[in-house]
């Protein structure tokens, strides 16, 4: 579920992060009147679209996988790998 949700989500968490990120390019580059308030503020919008972008694409779906280890998940990533790489299957005749 979290391979599949980061796949299905990675484009639309992108595209409305980067729309919001090119919006607020000019006020972080002003120079005019009220520049001095503007500035700071596209900072710190410009930096949390970053921050939760990368929390919410790297950050969430590792945690989950950590922390909301169940059988199916331990299927999907082994801990540990086996020592039956060395081993060739059994094979019925």
């Amino acid at each position: 579920a979290v391979i599949n949700g980061c796949r299905m989500r990675l484009r639309p968490v992108l595209m409305t992060a980067l729309v919001a990120l090119l919006g607020l390019l000019p006020m972080a580059f002003a120079q005019g009147v009220g520049a001095e308030v503007q500035r700071p503020l596209a900072t710190v919008v410009i930096g949390g679209l970053v921050s939760s972008t990368f929390l919410t694409l790297i950050v969430l779906p590792v945690a989950y996988l950590w922390f909301g280890a169940s059988e199916e998940t331990r299927a999907v990533f082994p801990v540990e790998r086996r020592n039956s790489d060395d081993q060739e299957p059994s094979r019925a005749a």
